[in-house]
């Protein structure tokens, strides 16, 4: 009974961590085919974001084609990846918003978090409290970079929202037209 059950773990763990390694390469080759540069006013408003933060040394920043939202990827910091689109935002203080949002990701080594909690996951994949915890710690993540924004830009909640709902739904605040 004992051997079957060690099986039984490490094939579970060897096919989580197999599928997630997969989904990671995939992925970071993916956006390395995609990504471009930002154009010099974008790298303006990013490094005043940076100077408020007081960050010196700037992590990686680029335009992910084919990106739907803003998201930070890598393995230990991460760089951080943005939407064509995000820089017609019409308001420079809700991409500031946003922009702070992601760097508080990388200055907090949410990537390198993010692949220790992967890990556990696979060691773990048979018990639900494991599973429950992780998308927990993910979702107080969110919170934490919420919470760095508003303190260090000094950003009311209600316009940081704003910021937040016109970033990641704008399709969203044209459901008003739909009969």
């Amino acid at each position: 009974v004992i051997d079957g059950l060690g099986i039984a773990w490490m094939l579970g763990a060897g096919v989580y961590l197999a599928m997630n390694l997969l989904r990671a390469v995939r992925g970071q080759r993916g956006l390395r085919k995609t990504r471009r540069a930002l154009p010099e006013e974008a790298r303006t408003e990013f490094a005043e974001v940076l100077r408020v933060f007081g960050v010196r040394g700037s992590p990686g920043i680029w335009i992910a084609e084919g990106a739907g939202q803003p998201f930070v990827w890598g393995l230990f910091r991460g760089g951080i990846y943005v939407p064509p689109g995000f820089f017609a935002i019409a308001k420079p203080e809700h991409r500031r918003d946003i922009l702070a949002h992601e760097l508080s990701h990388v200055l907090r080594f949410d990537a390198a978090v993010n692949v220790l909690q992967v890990v556990a996951q696979a060691l773990f994949w048979f018990h639900p409290l494991v599973w429950w915890a992780n998308c927990r710690i993910r979702q107080e993540r969110e919170k934490c970079c919420d919470e760095m924004v508003l303190a260090r830009l000094n950003t009311s909640p209600k316009e940081y929202s704003t910021a937040v709902v016109e970033t990641l739904a704008p399709d969203l605040l044209n459901l008003g037209s739909i009969s």
